[in-house]
């Protein structure tokens, strides 16, 4: 009886760190879309701060053309930031998660071992 109750407490421990393990690649993947994002937002700022250092007399066409390109280069702005905070947000509940899994592999291993220590003293 203990013997097959040890057997399905392995069971799920392989369970948990086999997800553990995909948890841990899923972190490492959305730290690096974190870095792209902020690359990307690195670039765009200095793309946005180039237009924003035009100098001179424009045309109306020349002006408004200008006004499109500040325009979308705001927009793509707010689009990185509203993805950077979403991979943030993404990041703080992969972590808690597996903060919560790690506990519960920590509380199965404590029970496979009291299981084998019953099992030895019988």
């Amino acid at each position: 009886m203990l013997s097959r109750l040890l057997q399905v407490k392995a069971r799920r421990e392989r369970r948990l760190r086999v997800r553990l393990a995909q948890m841990a690649r899923e972190a490492e993947r959305l730290a690096a879309h974190s870095v792209a994002i902020a690359r990307e937002r690195l670039a765009r700022q200095t793309a946005y701060r180039a237009l924003l250092a035009e100098s001179g007399v424009l045309d109306q066409r020349a002006l408004a053309r200008l006004r499109g390109h500040v325009a979308a280069a705001r927009q793509a702005e707010r689009a990185l930031a509203a993805e950077a905070q979403a991979v943030a947000a993404a990041r703080a509940a992969l972590s808690a998660e597996q903060a919560a899994l790690a506990e519960q592999l920590r509380q199965l291993l404590r029970q496979q071992e009291k299981l084998t220590l019953m099992m030895e003293t019988r």
